[in-house]
Parts: C-alpha cells; structure tokens; sequence
C-alpha cells in the first residue's frame, strides 16, 4: 500500500478538509502532519481547539491511518522520514506565501520519485471566515480565558493593548497590519487602574471604586472577543482579592494582575484565596515584580521570580523605565537560569528599538498609547474651537460622525 502524506492545521474542520482527505485515502493509507499549537500560534491567531483535541477528530477521519506532529511550516523534515509516494494539498499554495514551500516539496520528492497531488480549492469555504462568524459566538469566560493561558504557552510573543473603555477596546480589537497572509494584530487586552482613573478624570488612583471599574469591564468584553486582564493596582487583602476576582471572572475576564507589597507567606495566602474564588481553572493571576531601573539588582529580583512561582502565580509581570530597557536583557538572561520560569509580561509606557529588544519576554502590555493619543487629539481640537469661535474666516473641518443616521 502507498503512503500519502497530507498537511493541515485542522482547526476549524469543514468540507474542504474532507474533500483533501477523500483524494488522499483512493491513493493508499494517509498520514496526516498535524500543524502544532506552537506553529498556530507563531503565524496566525491561536487554535480554537488544541493539537491533542485536533489530533483526536482527525485519527477519527474515514481513510486516516495515522497522524503526527507538523511542528513547522517547511514540510521537508516529515517527507524525508516518512518518504511517501504521494504529498496531497489544495492548489491554492501555488501562489502567495507558501508558494517556497511548496517548491521545496516538488524538489524533495524528486530524491524518491514522489508526486505532488493538488485537487482544486474547494470553493466557498474559507477557515478564515469561518473564523470570523466564530470570534462572534465565542465570548463565553470559560473560552477567553483559555485562549489567553494557550497564547502565554504557546505563542512565541504575545501583545496586549491597554484599553480604557469599550471604544478604545473595539479600535485595539480591530487594528491590523499588514504582514503577508497572516496580518499583525493585538492578541489580548489590558486595563490599568491608573489610565481608568484618567479617563473618569480622577486626580488619585485610590479614588477609583472596584465597583465603578466593573461598569467598564463590562462595556469592553461586551465590544470584544479577545482575552481581557484587569490590572488590581495595589493589592487588596486577601478576602477583597477572592471577592474581587469572584466578580471579574464571572463577568468574563480572563485574568489579574496583582501588586503585592507584603512577605512571601501573605502572596501565598493571596494567590491561595484567589484561585479558592474562581470555578475556572485557566483564570490567570499575574503578579508584578515591581519596577525594573537602572538601579535594580538582578539577583534578588530573580530569587523574588523563584518565589511567586512557588506561591502559585501564573505569570510574572516587570514593569520598565524607558531607560531601563538595557536591564531588561541582563534579568532575562539571569531568569533564564531557573530551571521552572513563568512567562514574563513587561509593560511600558513607551517603546524604542520595537520587539527585537525584549529577546526572551513571552508578553509585552503597550500602555498608555491609546489615551496619550485621543488626550494630545482632544487638546487640539478643544483649542481649535475655542479659535473657531472667535474666527469666522476659519473654514470650518468636516466633523467626524460616530453614529451615523439612516
């Protein structure tokens, strides 16, 4: 019997897959590359279901005799150990970026007389958009929270936007750059107490009400699909920490982030009193190290890591100076050496040198970018109709309308 390899990340199965596998199974017995949680993650938005879960509907598949992990885009390393007589794949990779790929299969298959199969593109059917009508339907907790624990394991660089309300959440959610097939996108949101309290106009973080805060989680999870973290500020007592989590969770947040200021026996009963409070078990619970200086010593903030992996965290978050960038890189290398490490999340009010400086940072929180852009827009525009009013020459701009009327 002939072999016949096949490749496919499977993650939203429909007929277009079916039609590929059908071709596959009348040529001989069909193994099927599996793309991998980590390839998902590190060219396109993370899998709605895991590779262990994809893995289980395939082997179920009419036709399908085995499956085996495809851990990259170059199909090369699986065709040279399995040598099949016949690699089958849609047509549609003759053109755009996987157009190298699929050279690479022609040229491999030649060493052993291999032929490349490639039926039509099923018409109508796009993962893509299917993925789209999805993103609407899953905003379930249970959901956004796991797609955020998946992106801190599996994503080589995950981006939060801060947000502040729902309408700075939607233009986050939206965002795009193009970048071949796959455009850049934020994968999650943050929220800050400090840029909240900005926006309520507030002069001191500690006039912000929890209860007040639970009004613009709401407006942002309602306009959004992707994983929401709230940032507590300041850590609460333990019990508030349990009530206050309780609450967030069940409005569908996909997590915390807490600044603990106390001894390593109160984060213990903090993390412990939080986890006690959620019913679901991928709700993250984020704890800072502090702020990361010129002037920080390394070692103690690496012994400080060691000891809120213990106490049950999820993730670490290190906040920077903008000079302290270059500290950055010392810590990561000295973190490096603890045998068990959480993903670490750094957060900045501004950026320099783009990510290539955060070599070793699974997460980085774009702060304060958003409401320092509307607040610098909103100044100018205030001033421009206090000119505008004293001036009939000006010629009046074309206002921007948000809500259109029919």
């Amino acid at each position: 019997m002939k072999t016949v390899f096949v490749a496919m990340s499977a993650d939203i199965f429909h007929t277009g897959h079916l039609n590929i596998i059908q071709v596959a199974r009348e040529l001989g017995n069909v193994v099927v590359g599996l793309g991998t949680d980590e390839l998902n993650a590190s060219r396109k938005q993370m899998a709605f279901m895991s590779y262990e879960q994809r893995k289980a509907i395939l082997e179920n598949i009419k036709g399908v005799t085995q499956v085996i992990p495809q851990p990259t885009l170059d199909l090369v390393p699986n065709l040279r150990v399995l040598k099949p007589d016949y690699v089958v794949h849609g047509d549609d990779w003759k053109t755009g970026f996987l157009s190298e790929t699929r050279q690479r299969v022609i040229d491999v298959l030649q060493e052993w007389d291999g032929q490349l199969i490639e039926p039509p593109y099923t018409p109508g059917i796009s993962s893509t958009n299917l993925r789209k009508a999805l993103n609407t339907a899953n905003k379930a907790p249970e959901v956004r929270s796991r797609q955020l624990r998946r992106l801190l394991s599996y994503k080589p660089f995950v981006r939060f936007a801060e947000v502040h309300d729902g309408m700075s959440a939607n233009i986050a959610q939206q965002a795009q750059l193009p970048n071949g097939k796959h455009p850049l996108e934020f994968d999650a949101l943050w929220l800050n107490p400090k840029v909240e309290a900005l926006t309520r106009g507030l002069p001191d973080l500690r006039l912000l009400d929890f209860s007040a805060r639970l009004q613009t989680v709401r407006d942002i999870l309602h306009s959004t699909n992707k994983p929401l973290v709230v940032d507590l500020g300041s850590c609460p007592s333990p019990n508030q920490l349990a009530y206050q989590v309780a609450q967030l969770e069940r409005l569908g947040v996909s997590g915390v982030a807490i600044r603990p200021s106390d001894t390593a026996d109160r984060l213990d009963q903090l993390l412990q009193k939080g986890r006690e409070s959620v019913t679901n078990h991928n709700f993250a619970l984020i704890v800072s190290l502090g702020t990361l200086t010129s002037q920080t010593k390394i070692e103690p903030l690496r012994q400080l890591a060691k000891t809120t992996l213990k106490a049950g965290a999820d993730a670490l978050l290190l906040n920077l100076m903008p000079e302290s960038q270059t500290m950055l890189k010392r810590f990561v290398e000295q973190y490096a050496r603890n045998q068990e490490r959480l993903p670490l999340v750094v957060q900045l009010g501004s950026f320099s040198g783009g990510e290539s400086t955060f070599s070793g940072v699974q997460a980085a929180v774009y702060g304060h970018q958003l409401l320092s852009a509307a607040r610098i827009a909103m100044q100018e525009t205030a001033v421009f109709l206090l000119k505008q009013s004293q001036n009939d020459t000006i010629t009046p701009t074309e206002p921007v309308i948000l809500f259109p009327t029919k």
